[in-house]
């Protein structure tokens, strides 16, 4: 407790303790400091004063150096995580990620399982930037994370309708005998929240990506592509991606109904890696043709998008393909204008041929009707097109 009458120190007087502090620290007192002040550093980015600003930076990026190395020194996971959905500036959401993605590198499979589901409350409403950054940090951990508790997944779904809420859901539905142990009981419809619908896209385009030369990947969009290339390809990518896949799709059987994890298994029947290719069809099999909602929009509009794709896509990957960073922002504003649209780097490639025949089969499959007519025209068009037409689309 400071003295009757004592001055409080100001902000850059504490941080300047603070480095003073940290910079005086064997290793083993750095955790402890980490541990109890990082969050308090991270928070002096807030201000609109710039000479506190830049010391905080300062700070934290003597931190960096001192931790990246460091891997026996943790960092506190559950503090940053907490402290992201309360981070405003860009400064302070981009140095809460920084040192999340830190953290995670370090944690054990128990943390992350526990605290990678918390990043997606209010992922949906983030800048694209820091979206892709978190979508892609849970692709990158997804073979971690357990179903349960399913109530960590709550932000996924509607107020009451979520798997662990009071509304019946997937946490309630009864698993089947015959089901084997690497297969989930099947799972009774929720409403996806706007944060739902987010993470359940970008599960799509983790299952339609491949790594390569290639750019983007069939499905993607140049923007897609490249916010998960970095996170989901190096060294063992093959065998690492396709545990990834195959995590996201065990998740996404589990906690989606079938509306919206039927697009996902029709992606994952096309992958190269046999794991991931037999258990969307496996669980395709099992789900057989959906009822209720099986001419539901959304779906069909979803199957649909993997046929045709968006108009001027293919255009776009060809000519921005191989491009540098700049050049590639420059050609997209020229492509845009003469596309008549807003960023051609959004534009998303049909999927590979093996998805747009499932794809196509499962929409024959679907009961059709008015509501649902004129997309599914426009992917027959998009067939009997020249240049589409095969022995796969006639088939």
């Amino acid at each position: 407790q400071p003295r009757e009458g004592a001055r409080m120190a100001t902000p850059l007087e504490k941080l300047e303790a603070a480095q003073l502090r940290l910079g005086l620290a064997d290793d083993e007192k750095l955790e402890k400091l980490v541990v109890a002040g990082l969050v308090n550093i991270i928070k002096f980015l807030a201000t609109d004063d710039a000479a506190v600003r830049t010391k905080a930076i300062e700070v934290l990026t003597h931190i960096n150096k001192r931790v990246k190395d460091e891997r026996k020194v943790t960092l506190p996971l559950d503090k940053l995580v907490a402290h992201l959905g309360q981070a405003k500036g860009p400064f302070e959401v981009h140095f809460t990620l920084m040192y999340i993605d830190l953290a995670l590198a370090r944690a054990t499979p128990e943390a992350r399982s526990e605290w990678v589901p918390a990043l997606l409350h209010g992922v949906h409403a983030r800048g694209a930037a820091q979206q892709d950054h978190i979508l892609a940090l849970f692709a990158q951990h997804a073979p971690d994370v357990k179903v349960e508790p399913r109530a960590r997944f709550n932000a996924l779904f509607v107020a009451g309708d979520a798997p662990g809420g009071t509304a019946p859901a997937a946490a309630s539905a009864p698993a089947v005998s015959s089901q084997s142990a690497s297969s989930p009981p099947a799972t009774m419809p929720c409403a996806l929240s706007p944060d739902g619908a987010c993470v359940a896209r970008h599960w799509a385009d983790v299952l339609l990506f491949l790594p390569g030369p290639s750019l983007p990947s069939p499905g993607l969009s140049v923007t897609a592509h490249t916010a998960l290339a970095p996170r989901l390809t190096g060294p063992d990518h093959d065998k690492r991606l396709g545990e990834r896949k195959l995590a996201i799709l065990k998740l996404g059987r589990a906690l989606l109904g079938d509306v919206d994890v039927i697009p996902l298994l029709v992606i994952a029947v096309g992958d190269t890696a046999e794991r991931v290719a037999d258990f969307g069809e496996s669980e395709l099999r099992r789900m057989g043709t959906p009822e209720g909602d099986a001419d539901s929009p959304s779906l069909v509009h979803a199957l649909c998008a993997l046929v045709v794709g968006d108009d001027g896509a293919d255009r776009a990957a060809r000519e921005l393909r191989g491009l540098e960073r700049e050049a590639r922002a420059a050609k997209a504003s020229e492509l845009a204008q003469e596309l008549g649209v807003s960023d051609a780097t959004r534009l998303r490639l049909p999927a590979g041929m093996s998805v747009q025949v499932r794809a196509l089969g499962m929409l024959a499959r679907l009961t059709s009707s008015a509501r649902t007519l004129e997309p599914v025209a426009r992917a027959i068009r998009r067939c009997a097109e020249p240049e589409a037409v095969d022995g796969a689309h006639v088939g």
